[in-house]
């Protein structure tokens, strides 16, 4: 059994096999891990998200963005208030 930002997993959702480092993925991989050993038989099937502050700029990230072909971007960059979606 392997959790944590150590691992990585086939991503039913990508199609990839990704690791990422926040300790939400790597919490949320631990409770799968633990029913596991208990022969729960569970994959770890959560969308990988983290929500981050830096100064006065806060990042949301949902998904796995790892290479991308276009960045699309709604809204207003300078104005701190944008979504930016990484397509592939």
């Amino acid at each position: 059994f392997a959790a944590g930002d150590i691992a990585r997993w086939p991503d039913p959702h990508s199609g990839e096999t990704i690791r990422v480092e926040h300790w939400v993925v790597a919490e949320r991989q631990g409770r799968t891990a633990a029913l596991n050993m208990l022969g729960q038989r569970q994959k770890f099937v959560a969308v990988p998200f983290f929500w981050s502050q830096h100064y006065d700029v806060p990042i949301n990230y949902v998904g796995y963005a790892a290479q991308w072909d276009e960045i699309a971007i709604d809204g207003d960059i300078m104005a701190k208030d944008c979504l930016l979606r990484f397509k592939r």
